[in-house]
């Protein structure tokens, strides 16, 4: 009401910073039951407000089987019961290296490739809905191009929208590096 209180004790919790105060973290260790994976969980909760897991929600890991995609689902879980933002790490990285090697290795790779592509996107927005502030759509188009030798660029307009669609409310960007960090930032242009 407005009048002094006194001899109060005041105690103040930041409850979300403007700032988000981020990490990588290991899927094995959120889901793990040890001590170090309980002193891991305790720190994550303690130094950071936003994560993103490791590789269990990259194509390849994603992809790789029932166990690795059982484990990322868990690490999702486990965030989100722990109040954390968790941004997705990457729906499309543009390179032959980080393409599952079921995809690599087809002799028809680069007819199919687009379809494979949005069938991994329809997927994992569809597992992960409604659990992620924020989804990186494409990684690194600037420095991996690989893709692009059998597909138009503006195929990243397509990712973008399949993704919109699979979860309507998630914020959807584009990582890259390099491009204001040094001199030769203008030369990425």
């Amino acid at each position: 009401a407005g009048r002094e209180i006194p001899n109060a004790a005041v105690e103040v919790r930041l409850a979300q910073p403007e700032f988000l105060f981020g990490s990588c973290v290991d899927a094995k260790l959120l889901g793990a039951d040890t001590a170090e994976a309980k002193r891991y969980r305790e720190r994550v909760l303690e130094l950071f407000d936003t994560v993103t897991i490791d590789n269990g929600l990259k194509w390849p890991r994603w992809s790789s089987g029932a166990a690795a995609r059982k484990e990322a689902i868990d690490a999702v879980e486990w965030i989100r019961a722990h109040d954390l933002r968790l941004r997705g790490h990457n729906l499309v990285w543009p390179g032959w290296k980080f393409t599952p090697r079921a995809v690599v290795s087809r002799p028809d790779r680069d007819s199919v490739l687009p379809n494979l592509i949005d069938e991994h996107i329809r997927d994992i927005m569809a597992a992960t809905a409604g659990r992620t502030a924020a989804w990186d759509v494409v990684n690194e188009p600037v420095h991996e191009r690989d893709y692009f030798a059998v597909m138009p660029e503006s195929q990243i307009a397509q990712w973008f929208q399949l993704a919109r669609q699979g979860d309507p409310r998630t914020q959807l960007f584009i990582n890259e590096y390099g491009m204001l960090n040094s001199r030769s930032s203008p030369e990425m242009l």
